[in-house]
């Protein structure tokens, strides 16, 4: 059990390098791809089967990560390969504090979101744009039956349009919460 912002892992495969991401990998720790969020930074450079200290993404404050590459100040950052951060990607993990001006700088980042959670997976629309789409107010070939007037039909069917405008409009708004959600790091699972 550890009560701190630091843990001591045996490194894995391959070793890990300063001030790069690092994931689980059994009982080791390896560099983190792309894809992988990662459990924190490797304060220093260990090789395969030596010990290295991590600090953790849920200790909070600011982490010191190795660029792929020139980056802005105040900018989003996303995972890359080797560990490193990029100024574009999949995976959002923070803001700059400060600019990158070459690959392999270390920079400082502020972390927008929780990254010792995995990354939620986007669960689809319910309403399906598509069958939104196809919906109609057309009343030709309605039959109105002895139970229903034509007045009566015509009513739902104005329902109806009215109900496929809002879900319209919430589809629009899903979308952008969605995006915006992307930009903190929850975004759809790969």
């Amino acid at each position: 059990m550890i009560e701190g912002s630091k843990k001591t892992f045996l490194t894995g495969t391959g070793g890990v390098s300063a001030h790069t991401r690092v994931k689980l990998s059994g009982s080791t720790v390896v560099t983190a791809g792309a894809t992988d969020v990662g459990i924190g930074v490797a304060e220093f450079t260990a090789s395969a089967g030596e010990d290295v200290t991590v600090r953790l993404f849920n200790a909070g404050g600011t982490f010191e990560i190795v660029a792929a590459g020139a980056i802005s100040a105040a900018a989003a950052v996303y995972a890359a390969a080797d560990g490193e951060i990029a100024a574009s990607g999949t995976l959002c993990l923070g803001e700059t504090v400060e600019a990158a001006t070459a690959d392999a700088d270390v920079i400082e980042i502020l972390p927008e979101a929780d990254l010792s959670q995995t990354p939620v997976a986007q669960l689809p629309h319910v309403a399906d744009p598509a069958a939104c789409a196809s919906m109609t107010t057309d009343l030709t070939g309605v039959d109105t039956g002895t139970d229903m007037t034509a007045a009566q039909a015509a009513q739902i069917v104005a329902d109806l349009a009215a109900l496929k405008a809002g879900i319209d409009a919430n589809n629009v708004a899903i979308d952008s919460i969605l995006d915006q959600l992307a930009t903190v790091g929850l975004q759809a699972a790969s």
